[in-house]
């Protein structure tokens, strides 16, 4: 017989995962009507780490386009592209010739997603990360992000976010409104790192507010 408090701790991690599955195509897919406003999503599928690095004689990051090449870089462009892309947990990205990564499934038992304890090495990088949101109709939701370093955003191939400057992981530092169509959406991330802290959080808010 359990305790009762490995009980509660299994139905509590029963009740964070119920919104996320694995579908046949082996997509991370969240069903919309499940996700609860203010709660952090922390199932992602993540590829990574690609190189991020500074112009020939270019000593310091100043996370500006020209200067840090990774994030400029589209390293899916083997796989669709970031417009065009369509991830699976397993999916193989050739990035460089005879280098490529590996669609994964990554959990964070935090709130905040700690990308250095994610990735190797975590310095000089950049990676992205992946989710399908199932919705039973077209609708209007906002999530909130924040990030560390820079951050883009695509929602179904259309980039609805950029922001390129150092920071710390701030929670809903900004907001973005996701158009849903009826059916999978994607929302796909790319979190750029030059030293220090790396990670993200993300997660439903209220419209209203």
């Amino acid at each position: 017989m359990k305790k009762p408090g490995l009980m509660i701790l299994s139905v509590l991690l029963s009740l964070s995962i119920a919104a996320q599955s694995i579908d046949e195509k082996n997509r991370l897919v969240y069903s919309i009507n499940e996700l609860e406003t203010g709660n952090f999503l922390q199932d992602f599928m993540m590829i990574g780490p690609f190189p991020n690095p500074l112009p020939d004689g270019v000593k310091n990051y100043f996370h500006l386009d020209h200067t840090c090449l990774g994030f400029s870089k589209d390293y899916l462009i083997n796989a669709g592209g970031e417009k065009e892309v369509h991830p699976f947990i397993g999916q193989t990205v050739e990035y460089e010739p005879g280098k490529s990564l590996k669609w994964e499934k990554e959990h964070s038992s935090n709130n905040e997603v700690d990308l250095k304890r994610i990735f190797t090495p975590n310095e000089k990088v950049v990676c992205y990360a992946a989710i399908w949101i199932e919705s039973d109709k077209e609708q209007e939701k906002i999530f909130g992000i924040g990030s560390n370093d820079g951050i883009k955003a695509w929602f179904n191939g259309k980039m609805i976010l950029k922001v390129h400057k150092p920071r710390t992981v701030n929670i809903d530092d900004e907001y973005l409104k996701l158009n849903f169509k009826k059916g999978l959406n994607l929302l796909l991330l790319k979190i750029e790192q030059g030293f220090g802290g790396w990670g993200f959080v993300l997660r439903p808010v209220d419209n209203k507010t």
